[in-house]
């Protein structure tokens, strides 16, 4: 389909360019007969000639611009989503509808994180200081947390894979990130969740299975992403309704 479009766009282009010639001909016809009577006739076809052009180009980058470039991108997310999914498949140890797995560690501020956690949403994240996608990513984690983090239902870790606690608390101190977060620079933890490929993000709900596994990130992630986790606030909460 795009390439159909392509060879139509370039055959568009081919007579826009045809017409501008014969309008840059008329312009020399009206010109060199200015003083007879052939002038009126050359000036009419100028005129046509550049009312053609100018419904060509409209045209044409109409059909760019709305019509083969959002083709292109959504042919381009198909195959990104197709790769993503295979990587995804591949490298994933625990996915969504599995239990999470059960660990404990300290976070840079020195609390003990438990997961999972009875009665909680938790998100767990992993990333790293060098990880294009994941600097992508972190802004959205971060305004996630300070819009919830008053929430005693919800709880976040952002773990960063093969990198020291000193490394870490000072890359998050010079952006102003302020989510709870840990280093986990052996791999212990990531190792429990996947086997390669950052970020990764995983929604544990309060039972304790993966309600949201992800691989990389893209801006829709994060819609998703909330979505989940409010769904699964929403439902304790209706949840503690009916127990009251």
């Amino acid at each position: 389909m795009t390439s159909v479009l392509f060879y139509s766009i370039m055959a568009m282009y081919f007579i826009v360019a045809i017409l501008l010639l014969f309008a840059l001909f008329s312009l020399v016809m009206v010109c060199v007969s200015w003083n007879t009577d052939r002038r009126k006739r050359h000036a009419r076809w100028l005129g046509l000639s550049l009312l053609a052009v100018s419904l060509a180009a409209a045209a044409t980058y109409g059909a760019i611009w709305y019509v083969w470039i959002p083709l292109v991108g959504q042919e381009m997310k198909v195959e990104h989503d197709a790769l993503r999914a295979k990587q995804f498949s591949e490298t994933t140890i625990v996915k969504t509808g599995d239990r999470a797995p059960t660990f404990k560690l300290e976070t840079l501020s020195g609390e003990v994180f438990d997961v999972p956690q009875r009665d909680r949403v938790v998100v767990v994240s992993f990333f790293a200081t060098w990880c294009g996608s994941c600097l992508v990513e972190l802004p959205h984690l971060q305004r996630m947390w300070e819009s919830r983090k008053n929430d005693d239902r919800f709880r976040m870790l952002v773990i960063s894979r093969e990198e020291t606690a000193d490394e870490v608390s000072d890359f998050l101190d010079s952006k102003g990130y302020t989510f709870p977060a840990a280093a986990d620079p052996d791999r212990f933890f990531y190792s429990k969740f996947a086997l390669e490929s950052i970020p990764r993000t995983f929604v544990i709900a309060p039972d304790g299975t993966i309600a949201h596994a992800s691989i990389g990130f893209i801006k829709d992630d994060q819609h998703e992403l909330e979505k989940i986790v409010d769904d699964l606030l929403a439902s304790l909460s209706d949840l503690s309704s009916e127990q009251n």
